[in-house]
């Protein structure tokens, strides 16, 4: 049996990424057990520490756009990450775009 447990969740990025976009991170422990006999046995744990891209409104359910493993929680690494594969969803990219 596994137990997934979320540590902790925060907005990142929020301020650079565009409308109805969201960076959330997330730490989450997976905890595995086993029955022996009549009692839970703990077989280990797990830590992963992840980032989530989501699209949606005020008026519609989240969507998963991509979810990235990662190390740490620093925010320029994380910047990076996004983006290389999504660059149109940061404000500053798309109003230098618009200049040029």
């Amino acid at each position: 049996m596994k137990k997934i447990e979320v540590i902790e969740t925060k907005e990142m990025l929020r301020c650079e990424i565009i409308e109805n976009y969201y960076v959330v991170y997330e730490k989450t422990e997976t905890r595995e057990y086993r029955i022996d006999h009549s009692s839970l046995v703990d077989v280990g744990s797990s830590i992963e520490n992840t980032v989530s891209i989501f699209k949606g409104g005020s008026q519609s359910t989240l969507q998963k756009v991509q979810t990235y493993t990662v190390n740490c929680v620093d925010q320029s690494e994380i910047r990076d990450v996004i983006l290389q594969e999504y660059p149109n969803l940061f404000k500053t990219a798309k109003l230098a775009r618009q200049a040029v």
